[in-house]
């Protein structure tokens, strides 16, 4: 029986080719680690939010004394998880004033 991964143990590019054996698959987590500032991109249904919402509680319960510190993830970063959808919904609806703005 095939032990069960964590979304964040896996890493596929799903346009390399599969049959290719030169290139190691890397942890989700320690491309978090290197790349402290990312975007993540996929198709819809990909698992990006599910993803980032683990990653998330991961790094809270580690911050809460709850679970391990992530290996490689700096103790002091709190990651944000913001929906590009639901933020240009909310920037519609301010009303900004160009000049302040570019100040």
């Amino acid at each position: 029986m095939e032990k069960c991964r964590l979304l964040t143990q896996v890493y596929h590019d799903p346009s390399y080719p599969a049959k290719c054996p030169k290139r190691e698959p890397v942890s989700a987590l320690e491309v978090m680690a290197a790349n402290p500032a990312l975007v993540l991109l996929g198709a819809a249904d990909a698992g990006k939010s599910a993803f980032a919402k683990q990653f998330l509680a991961r790094v809270a319960a580690a911050r809460l004394g709850e679970d391990e510190p992530l290996a490689g993830w700096p103790g002091d970063f709190v990651p944000l998880l913001l929906n590009v959808r639901d933020l240009g919904q909310v920037l519609e609806r301010l009303e900004l004033d160009d000049d302040k703005c570019r100040q």
